[in-house]
């Protein structure tokens, strides 16, 4: 994997997107009438069912590298993919690691809901790769929540990649948000400022165009951080997901991934009972 730091323009880079969203769009519109065959809804509703509840996933040493105008680039160490002898995703330190979904997602037929909840401590970064392969592709969206040290200030940020004319990838975040929370239990905010960390409960809803949403909540906090990024290449197919951590410390307490049946592919039993909707409905 090789980046390149010498970005194009800003406007170059969101120009060239524009007109790739704008293709992929059309081919999107076009896809959406085919009608799939039972067999490859069969094999969907099989990847809904291991994917929530068998969590099987590789693992491969992770990094990152601070350009010249201080955005941290993700860094794969080794693409060789590893099976770790034990883990568990509810209560795991991600620091310098990455892990990645052995199954995948059917775009074409689901919709998805990624849930999160991570205590960030000092300078530390949670990141979520959606619509990926075992590889960084420009199809990713990238999502990642930044904790500055001695802080109780965290930073969401939505980016991809992008191909330069040399062919390289580069990390592009197009938003940079400060979340704010207000926490009202000022003996339970003290801990938190104390020990300098925070606690994060993550929502994500991505069904493949070229928008995702994300509810982020701090600090057991009610009030909700709404935010949504709408400059992805819309996908079809199936992908995966990776998790990764750098900094000082980033724990996973908790994380699921949930496949929904597209309205028009669900089967009638379960539309009958509400169980199936799309991501409109979820929200």
């Amino acid at each position: 994997m090789s980046f390149d730091n010498k970005t194009q323009s800003l406007e170059e880079i969101y120009s060239n997107l524009k007109k790739e969203i704008k293709i992929m769009k059309k081919e999107m519109e076009s896809l959406e009438n085919i009608n799939y065959s039972q067999e490859e809804i069969i094999k969907a509703k099989k990847r809904i069912e291991f994917f929530n509840y068998n969590n099987e996933w590789l693992y491969s040493n992770f990094n990152t590298n601070n350009s010249s105008k201080n955005i941290e680039y993700p860094i794969i160490i080794s693409e060789n993919w590893t099976k770790p002898n034990s883990y568990n995703l509810n209560n795991l330190e991600l620091r310098n690691l990455i892990f990645l979904s052995e199954d995948e997602i059917n775009y074409s037929i689901c919709n998805n809901e990624i849930k999160a909840i991570v205590d960030l401590k000092g300078e530390s970064t949670f990141w979520i790769f959606l619509r990926t392969k075992e590889n960084f592709s420009k199809e990713n969206v990238i999502i990642l929540f930044k904790k500055e040290e001695f802080s109780q200030i965290i930073y969401l940020i939505l980016g991809n990649f992008i191909l330069n004319s040399k062919g390289n990838l580069i990390f592009t975040p197009f938003i940079k948000e400060q979340l704010i929370f207000s926490n009202t239990n000022q003996k339970e905010q003290s801990i938190y400022e104390k020990n300098d960390y925070i606690n994060l409960n993550i929502k994500i809803y991505d069904e493949g165009k070229d928008e995702i949403i994300v509810y982020t909540y701090l600090n057991n906090n009610k009030e909700e951080n709404f935010s949504k990024g709408n400059f992805f290449i819309p996908i079809n197919g199936n992908y995966k997901v990776m998790i990764a951590g750098s900094g000082q410390q980033c724990k996973l307490k908790q994380f699921s991934c949930y496949s929904y049946y597209k309205s028009k592919y669900a089967p009638a039993e379960l539309l009958n009972e509400g169980k199936a909707c799309n991501c409109c409905n979820i929200i």
